[in-house]
């Protein structure tokens, strides 16, 4: 039974190493392919671009695919890059990591892969991706203002039942009202439950908003 148990052990770190392996692989692959995009005369120059991608693909590794996103994106910004200075390069990859995160927060690392594809592919300079990115920075900004206005909104009616249960509470005739009393501070709660859940939601998009701005400006 052990030497059965051993062989499926065994069996099995074989086949975990053969797809890591692979992946390993694959990597190289897209690695080398994006790499030979950067050929050209300059060598310093090739190595510096190099060294930038592989930063910005460090720094969004987390919130999107990695491979995906150095197959679909990487090869497009190279080409654009050639059309650009150092300064708006680095400019351009500060955007596309803020967006990478923006999008990966409100909308999810699957939509944000596919949102950064196609604006790789059609924004070629820094002002077609800054387009994008104050259209991103916009969404968050509304979202924003809705939860605020719901947030004040909820506020002043929870206020309102407030003043309602001190109304019955002062009257003399508040031990017959305990059951409107008791139905109201139930209200009251229900409606601090819901300051505090869209609270939470305005919180949320208000630091959005602020590592949207934060990351495309960072130095």
């Amino acid at each position: 039974m052990d030497s059965i148990i051993g062989r499926d052990i065994s069996a099995d770190s074989k086949d975990t190493g053969k797809v890591m392996t692979n992946s390993e692989m694959l990597k190289d692959v897209v690695r080398q392919h994006w790499h030979q995009k950067l050929d050209g005369t300059d060598k310093a120059k090739v190595k510096a671009l190099a060294n930038e991608i592989d930063i910005h693909l460090a720094n969004i590794t987390n919130v999107v695919d990695p491979l995906d996103y150095e197959i679909f994106c990487v090869p497009n910004m190279i080409s654009h890059s050639k059309h650009m200075s150092r300064d708006e390069f680095d400019k351009y990859l500060r955007l596309m990591e803020s967006m990478a995160y923006g999008y990966s927060s409100v909308f999810g690392s699957d939509v944000a892969g596919l949102a950064l594809i196609g604006i790789s592919s059609k924004a070629k300079n820094v002002s077609g991706v800054e387009r994008y990115h104050k259209l991103l920075s916009a969404h968050v900004e509304s979202k924003i203002k809705t939860y605020h206005s719901k947030i004040e909104k909820r506020k002043r009616h929870v206020d309102g039942l407030y003043f309602r249960v001190r109304t019955h509470e002062r009257s003399i005739l508040r031990f017959f009202r305990r059951g409107r009393i008791s139905k109201l501070t139930r209200r009251i709660d229900y409606g601090i439950r819901r300051v505090e859940s869209l609270n939470y939601k305005f919180d949320k998009f208000n630091g959005i908003y602020r590592n949207l701005k934060l990351r495309s400006n960072k130095d």
